[in-house]
This record gives structure tokens, sequence and C-alpha cells, in this order.
């Protein structure tokens, strides 16, 4: 959806601009990669078509469950355009399917991961969050728990730490100054261990990304 925010119209506008008023576009700081090897890799990825296995049925089925408890947990609540916030329907399996084939496609993979199902389920909350996202700025949206920005945030303190696994207690902290609470961290971490994407050590002190 076309949301506003400034920086980026800012920068859409200045640089619809300079093509007017020049006839070019502004100049790159980065080289794109050439036409003639999206092309090539469009037409690698449109002749993947990824199965999913037996082995991820499991994963699968546990994270719609998830994501019904949750739309349960909202209570029927109404949003501004009189949808039921959080509801969850059986469609949200085709969803996380889908979602799931397409990013083993764009890497072209012929069998669906693990981390294709994560990915899947990220993309499926951004994109509601995206879609029902108030005015008020609240980056964490209300229509969708926040464990699809948790998991952000944890991927992002593991490569700023150039390392798969990170301090609990570190994390913690990274997590809950950038506006979540413990508990969004702690059912983050839940959540995608049963997904089999995040490792939480016997003594909670660790917490390594797999894969």
């Amino acid at each position: 959806l076309d949301s506003a925010d400034e920086d980026r119209d800012r920068k859409l506008a200045e640089h619809v601009a300079y093509v007017h008023m020049h006839g070019k576009h502004p100049e790159l700081s980065t080289e794109p990669y050439p036409p003639q090897l999206m092309r090539r890799y469009i037409s690698l990825c449109k002749q993947k078509e990824p199965f999913v296995p037996e082995s991820l049925i499991n994963t699968i089925v546990t994270q719609y469950l998830v994501m019904r408890r949750e739309g349960i947990k909202n209570g029927g609540k109404m949003d501004a355009r009189g949808a039921r916030k959080g509801f969850c329907t059986p469609r949200a399996l085709l969803s996380i399917l889908r979602f799931a084939q397409a990013v083993a496609r764009l890497k072209l993979r012929d069998e669906v991961t693990h981390a294709d199902v994560a990915e899947a389920v990220r993309l499926r909350e951004m994109s509601k969050m995206a879609a029902t996202k108030k005015d008020s700025g609240d980056r964490r949206g209300d229509d969708e728990g926040p464990m699809s920005g948790v998991f952000t945030l944890i991927k992002a303190f593991s490569n700023s730490r150039s390392t798969s696994t990170v301090d609990m207690e570190e994390l913690k902290n990274y997590v809950t100054m950038r506006n979540y609470t413990e508990q969004d961290l702690e059912d983050t971490l839940e959540a995608y261990q049963q997904l089999d994407v995040l490792q939480v050590n016997q003594n909670r002190s660790q917490v390594t990304i797999v894969g």
C-alpha cells in the first residue's frame, strides 16, 4: 500500500524532478545489475516449482495454530474499518504455503525449507501490519503481534555481532530499548523455536539463529 513517509516521499519527488529537468536519472551510489542478468534470473525462478516436504507439515500446522491463538486473544475486536483484528482463517494456511514456495523459488530451490516458512510467516505479518497500520506512527502496528518486528531485531542484532549465537541479556536489552517488551521477546522465541528457526539453550543464556 502507498502509505505516507516524509523521507521516502521527499526522495521520490527529488528523483522525479531531477529526471524531468535533466532527462536522465541522477548518478547512483551503487552499480545496478544488468538487465540481461535480471531477465536470466527471473527466467530461472519461473522454472522452479518448489514442493513442501512432509517433514514441514507439522511446522506449518503448528504455526497456523499459533496464529489462530493470537486471533482468539484479540477477542474479536474491531479495527477502524470494521474488520476483526488479527482474525485468522484457514486461508492463512494457503498464504503461508504460497509465500514459502515463492521464497524458495527466489533462492532457486526445488524444496521448501524451515527458513522459507519462517520468512513466509514474517512476510504475512508485515503485509497485514502495513494494511492495517494507523496514522499514529506506531511502528509495531495494532492488529498483529510484534513477533515479526522482534524477529527482525534478533537478526539485525546477530548480524551486528557477526555471529549466529547471541547473549540473551544483551539481546533483551537491545529489543526492549526499541519499544518492545520482554514478553514480546519471549513470545517470539517460543514461536520461532517451533519453526526450528531459533534455538535457546537450556539455561536460557543464549539464542541461536538456525541455518
